[in-house]
């Protein structure tokens, strides 16, 4: 969960992390009842070497690309079993043909304790396919979103990215036919 994140990052650099995909691979334990957990919580997993980034929208490798699963959130996730369930968007709910409304959790917060936004979904996808950016990976993932080839090409400007955000809660989704 957002909450749960690692302290030091700030809004700027966890936004382009939670749309990169619509669903990270993250589940979480159900313990048994009486079961007690340890006051430090600590993972140690072999990466095989280190990250070139943690920055979502320039990750390339293999080793970036397993610690930003295990940092960041999506709109969704999937369980143990594949079937995708609730990450930081509470519902979502299809309201067309290529558009997709996201309803997110109210209790999502940033490390720091400030409220993620559907706005903060907004600018990361925006940033995601900003030439700007230089993601090698705009190209391939702006075709799933209204003029997001067109924005990584930098024949559009970002705001004109099929996303916008109905409220503070609330995140619209254009695709494409």
């Amino acid at each position: 969960m957002i909450h749960d994140r690692i302290a030091f990052f700030s809004k700027t650099t966890l936004a382009p992390a939670l749309l990169i995909t619509f669903g990270a691979a993250s589940v979480a334990a159900t313990l048994p009842a009486g079961v007690q957990l340890a006051a430090k919580q600590e993972m140690l997993r072999n990466n095989g070497s280190e990250p070139d980034t943690l920055g979502p929208a320039r990750a390339e490798s293999v080793p970036a690309n397993n610690v930003i699963c295990e940092l960041f959130g999506g709109l969704t996730a999937s369980d143990s079993t594949g079937k995708i369930v609730s990450g930081v968007a509470e519902s979502w709910k299809q309201t067309d043909a290529t558009t997709w409304v996201f309803k997110l959790r109210q209790n999502a917060k940033w490390s720091q304790g400030d409220a993620v936004s559907a706005d903060d979904f907004v600018y990361a996808l925006r940033r995601f396919v900003d030439p700007k950016t230089a993601s090698e990976y705009a190209s391939s993932f702006g075709v799933f979103l209204v003029n997001g080839k067109e924005i990584a090409a930098g024949k559009m400007p970002p705001s004109e990215l099929g996303v916008k955000a109905l409220d503070k809660t609330t995140l619209e989704k254009f695709g494409k036919d």
